[in-house]
């Protein structure tokens, strides 16, 4: 007797670790050299930062005044992100772009291969006072190591989002070096679930650097659900660092690269482009309009067993936003770029030298964590007024997600929209928007919490818990796992290769304790409105649908809430047979006209229907599924592993 033999799933219902790790936070650069992040709870396998000029601490907010030379003065934004493998750092990259707020005509821009934070500082003819780099040079087992090259006399505050990916997860960054419209292949090495996408004005290209007098200065920011490719959303703005009035802002729901070329009002052109195709080893970027060259940063994300959610919030006042993302979030991230009312938005705008008018260019990022100690959440923003010469806001929270700042030309505070990231449940999250100024649009992006389903088979299908199914004692080992029937199930991947052949045998044996019948057990092959291999146990029979047609129903099994059983399901392609076994005994067989459709691979359900409908309240434990019949002397074993308290295989 080998229990090992035909054996593609085993799970014993433990939850494992969770599918995503992520911890959000910041780092005080207060000198030269080597700073160390430590404290994360895991080993990183991506990082990502922002860092916006000035910002001593957290929490802050403070005016920077008129200057002329080396900076009092300076607003810009610097957006990196490294990853790690086995051996370390692989790769880092990131896009800064600076002016001084007393300049009319000059910024400076850089894209670097070497630095994850790239900060400089100009006078107002665009020339270099100095500098804050940051090399990524190590990662360790529950943190990362920064080393400073280089800082001005200024501290700063680096803002960084660690993530440790699950089983079959990745990350890579990579960029485009646009130089006309058509084609960009993004070689990622996996078909990424969620992409994002950073562009400056005029980096021309990677490793770069360069001082401009009357040239563009601007920021578009994109976020893609591979999934629905028709969730390809971008905030943008545009100016010229030679306008001392006028700015360009703009949304998109069509193209995550919006880049918009401005000048005194006059939109001179474009750079936009969109995610055209999926490929099994990356993706193809179709740039439409183009103006100048320019350097696209783009991050991918394989998360295969978890879900992501990309969408964006309008605010036009206080009170709570409800985000219906359809699962609990393990992690959020939000941006807004000022005055971009509503989505599919264009607008030109004038510097205002009073609250009552525009010209607002300001940006803010957040990262929320909500399952750190009260949902922990930080952000990072700046607030400049294009009509200004002088000054701006810059500030920082560890109490919102979003801080958005209004000023006018002179950097006096105009307002606030401030938001706290919360009510996270099992469908989503909301918004509790706190300040408001004026009408804006958020993009936001959630990750699902998710903990790993683990599989003990040699074929690793390894699957994620959704909702909250609780780990309680077990009947037959230490742990099950009981669903709510109403949230929570397990869906765990099975290919079409694990299964078997058209005319294959196939063996369920489950342990089970209902506390109502009034759902599926199990959906072998459940995905949308294609299901197959379903059980429902019921009060006077046992429910097998082979696939979304004929049910096949075997009276002989009869079942009783808060009752332990132990349940085999076996069913016989060739004859579309099932026959059931209870508690060690076959208690009857059924056939059914249809049979088993193995064309393609689909996720197995526990605890409900794949078409999210039949949601089962009941306690699991020590699931097997077989591409093989099982003997009589081995299924007596499985049910006589209780007795034995020993698992056999």
């Amino acid at each position: 007797m080998n229990l090992r033999k035909g054996l593609v799933g085993h799970w014993t219902m433990e939850k494992g670790s969770k599918f995503i790790e992520t911890e959000k936070g910041h780092i005080n650069i207060d000198s030269e050299g080597e700073v160390v992040v430590e404290g994360l709870g895991f080993r990183p396998d991506y990082v990502e930062f922002v860092t916006h000029q000035q910002i001593e601490n957290v929490p802050t907010e403070i005016v920077t005044p008129e200057n002329e030379g080396c900076p009092e003065n300076v607003n810009g934004w610097s957006k990196g992100a490294v990853t790690f493998n086995a051996n370390g750092v692989v790769k880092q990259m990131s896009l800064t772009a600076v002016r001084n707020s007393d300049s009319t005509n000059h910024r400076r821009v850089a894209a670097s291969s070497d630095h994850v934070s790239n900060q400089m500082y100009v006078d107002d003819d665009g020339y270099i006072c100095g500098r804050m780099r940051a090399e990524v040079i190590d990662v360790r087992d529950d943190g990362f190591v920064l080393d400073i090259d280089e800082k001005y006399v200024y501290d700063e505050t680096i803002f960084f989002n660690a993530y440790n990916l699950g089983f079959g997860a990745e990350a890579e960054i990579g960029f485009f070096e646009v130089q006309g419209t058509g084609k960009y292949t993004g070689d990622v090495g996996f078909e990424p679930d969620y992409l994002e996408f950073i562009a400056g004005q005029e980096i021309q290209q990677m490793d770069y650097e360069a001082r401009g007098g009357n040239r563009y200065n601007g920021l578009s920011f994109g976020m893609v659900d591979t999934g629905e490719l028709g969730d390809q959303y971008s905030l943008s703005y545009g100016a010229h660092a030679g306008s001392t009035s006028n700015n360009r802002r703009a949304s998109s729901s069509d193209y995550p690269v919006n880049v918009l070329y401005d000048v005194e009002q006059d939109l001179e052109g474009r750079l936009r482009g969109y995610v055209d195709e999926l490929r099994e080893d990356g993706f193809e970027f179709e740039v439409s309009d183009y103006h100048v060259d320019e350097v696209v940063m783009y991050r991918a994300f394989k998360i295969p067993l978890s879900e992501v959610e990309v969408g964006y919030k309008t605010f036009t006042g206080t009170g709570e936003y409800d985000v219906d993302a359809g699962f609990r979030p393990a992690d959020v991230k939000v941006f807004t770029q000022n005055r971009i009312h509503q989505m599919d938005f264009e607008e030109a705008e004038s510097g205002s030298t009073s609250c009552g008018g525009g010209g607002n260019i300001g940006y803010s990022t957040g990262f929320i964590q909500p399952e750190a100690e009260e949902g922990r959440q930080v952000s990072v923003s700046t607030g400049r007024n294009s009509g200004s010469m002088n000054a701006h806001i810059h500030a920082s929270s560890d109490t919102y997600g979003l801080n958005a700042i209004y000023t006018h030309r002179e950097g006096e505070f105009c307002g606030h929209l401030t938001a706290e990231v919360t009510n996270f449940d099992s469908t989503g999250f909301s918004f509790d928007v706190s300040d408001y100024y004026t009408d804006e649009v958020t993009l936001y992006r959630a990750f699902s919490d998710t903990s790993l389903f683990n599989d003990n088979s040699a074929y690793d299908n390894h699957g994620m818990t959704r909702g909250n199914p609780e780990v309680v004692n077990g009947f037959v080992g230490d742990q099950a796992m009981e669903f709510d029937g109403e949230t929570d199930f397990v869906s765990a991947p099975i290919t079409q290769s694990d299964w078997g052949e058209s005319g294959d045998t196939i063996t369920f044996s489950v342990w089970f304790k209902a506390n109502e019948f009034d759902g599926r057990l199990l959906d072998g092959r459940g995905e949308g409105s294609a299901n197959g291999l379903l059980i429902e146990p019921r009060s006077d029979s046992l429910a097998f649908w082979p696939d979304s047609g004929d049910s096949a129903h075997v009276y002989d099994a009869s079942f009783s809430t808060n009752t332990w059983y132990h349940l085999i399901v076996e069913w016989e392609d060739s004859t579309n047979t099932v026959t059931v076994y209870v508690d060690g005994k076959e208690v009857g067989d059924a056939t059914s006209d249809d049979s088993v459709n193995f064309d393609s691979s689909r996720n197995m359900n526990i605890g409900r229907r794949g078409n999210d409908t039949d949601y089962m309240s009941v306690i699991v434990e020590e699931l097997r599924v077989y591409n093989r019949a099982l003997s009589e002397k081995e299924i007596k074993a499985l049910y006589n592993i209780r007795n034995k308290r020993v698992r056999q295989g």
